[in-house]
């Protein structure tokens, strides 16, 4: 049994009992399990009974990560054989392929842009000869993601799917309807695909409401190649005539 601290400066007290079991502490390839069950969470004076969490991370030689993430927000699963700590250094080798981002030198000034696309660099150094990573998520409203986020006000289920491998980056983000705040977001879709060939990018959204301002059919695109970022937006009225 536990209680914690606070959170963004608000009191929290959670309870519960938890299990949790890692004989393997690898940051690369974890191995364990995290049982946190009854769960009851005071956030502000406001009593939260979210559903019992279950994470379980069974890494093999033969199918890598294999990573289960059960909680009361989210669900998803993480696949492949990728070291969880080269996530973001894979990331950024993608992207400096297309767009190299330039770091001040010894004397603290910028150097001149240089085209550097598919130079080794340290990033790309730490990079795994071989991977393959697939994440698949989806976030529900449920009541702990109003303690995590209190402007939240209704969201419908949001899918995840990602791919990572020595070729491909790929992020679809999928959101039916978010109501934040005074904000109103429906059919929101985040598209981005990554290859050598080219690297682009995708935003469409079918309704932003806020108050009475109201955009129809927003739709932002681009790519990166050879160091320059390029950006298309478009918007349209309520019969899809672009304005």
């Amino acid at each position: 049994n536990f209680q914690a601290l606070k959170l963004y400066k608000s009191e929290l007290r959670i309870h519960g009992t938890i299990k949790a079991d890692f004989p393997e502490l690898n940051p690369d390839y974890p191995r364990g399990t995290f049982i946190w069950t009854e769960p009851i969470i005071v956030a502000d004076g406001k009593k939260y009974l979210p559903d019992s969490m279950f994470i379980s991370s069974r890494p093999s030689q033969d199918t890598g990560q294999n990573i289960v993430i059960f909680t009361d927000v989210m669900k998803g699963t993480i696949t492949g054989h990728t070291p969880l700590t080269k996530i973001g250094a894979i990331i950024q080798d993608h992207i400096n392929r297309h767009y190299a981002f330039r770091k001040k030198d010894s004397t603290g000034k910028v150097p001149a842009l240089v085209n550097i696309v598919n130079k080794k660099d340290s990033n790309s150094a730490k990079v795994p000869a071989n991977y393959d990573l697939k994440i698949a998520a989806h976030i529900e409203d449920k009541q702990l993601l109003h303690v995590v986020l209190p402007g939240i006000t209704y969201i419908d289920t949001v899918a995840i799917n990602a791919v990572l491998d020595p070729v491909n980056l790929y992020l679809k983000v999928d959101a039916p309807q978010v109501v934040y705040g005074g904000s109103t977001i429906t059919n929101a879709q985040v598209l981005v695909n990554g290859a050598d060939s080219a690297f682009t990018y995708k935003v469409t959204v079918d309704e932003f409401a806020q108050n009475r301002m109201k955009f129809w059919y927003a739709n932002i695109n681009g790519n990166l190649d050879q160091n320059e970022i390029t950006t298309n937006v478009s918007l349209s009225d309520s019969a899809k005539k672009e304005r």
